[in-house]
């Protein structure tokens, strides 16, 4: 992105704003987003797989014998984990993201490193962290109850921990 902007910024003679650009992008929109589809990627599927193999194998009603309650063993352990691991993940991105933009911006730009970064936190607020924060709470509880319900609707053996695992991904991806 921040190569792609200086470029365009180079003709107006406003390369500083690429780090406002990059900054911007990466805490509002581009960091929670990615980290999510990332996220819903690896550990979603994965949460509807292990949950999906239980259901097929009667893992889940052995359960249930036991008095355990599946739904609170299960769904509430995932659930609060993405919820809390989602977000600390985008801020790792963000910093990431901004990170290598300064360093695009300080080789192709020809900023100052300084500069880049007074310029960023000069124009990135509070408000927008939070802003792209709250998302990833938002996408960690869908990811998790998607993947989770997907597990527990499993049947029809290997083929449908597949199904199951697919549709995770699917409605992840489509509803962040």
């Amino acid at each position: 992105m921040a190569m792609q902007t200086i470029g365009l910024l180079t003709r107006f003679g406003a390369t500083t704003y690429v780090a406002v650009v990059v900054g911007l992008s990466m805490v509002k929109e581009l960091g929670p987003v990615i980290t999510a589809l990332m996220v819903a990627g690896r550990a979603g599927s994965g949460m509807s797989a292990e949950i999906g193999s239980m259901k097929v194998t009667n893992q889940i009603d052995a359960l249930k014998v036991l008095a355990v309650d599946p739904v609170r063993y299960l769904v509430t352990t995932r659930i609060v984990a993405t919820v809390v691991v989602l977000p600390i993940l985008t801020a790792i991105a963000d910093v990431v993201g901004i990170g290598g933009g300064m360093l695009m911006g300080v080789t192709q730009g020809g900023i100052g490193t300084r500069l880049y970064i007074e310029t960023t936190f000069r124009f990135i607020k509070l408000e927008d962290i939070l802003s792209g924060l709250s998302k990833t709470i938002i996408f960690g509880l869908l990811i998790a109850l998607i993947a989770t319900y997907e597990g527990f609707k499993t049947k029809g053996g290997t083929a449908g921990v597949g199904l199951a695992t697919t549709s995770t991904m699917v409605l992840s991806s489509l509803l962040i």
